[in-house]
């Protein structure tokens, strides 16, 4: 099931988002953390997955976004 656009507050380790970008790509993201930078800037820090439908997934990778850029990125959040 998919919800519309989360709002930052609700952006909590271990929820799931994805996006589709062109080409039929998927990335899927978990979020791992969210943390303040030492400027009380707050990031994401989050698993990524792409993957396509012509060939098998792309490892996981771990990666970081302050929350407002990853808010602007991942807009769904996928509920289990």
């Amino acid at each position: 099931m998919w919800f519309g656009r989360s709002q930052k507050s609700d952006v909590l380790s271990g929820n799931i988002y994805r996006r589709i970008r062109g080409s039929r790509v998927t990335e899927t993201v978990e979020v791992l953390s969210v943390i303040p930078d030492r400027a009380g800037i707050p990031h994401v820090r989050y698993r990524l997955s792409f993957a396509r439908p012509e060939r098998r997934s792309d490892p996981a990778e771990d990666r970081t976004l302050a929350l407002s850029a990853f808010t602007e990125l991942y807009r769904e959040q996928v509920m289990a």
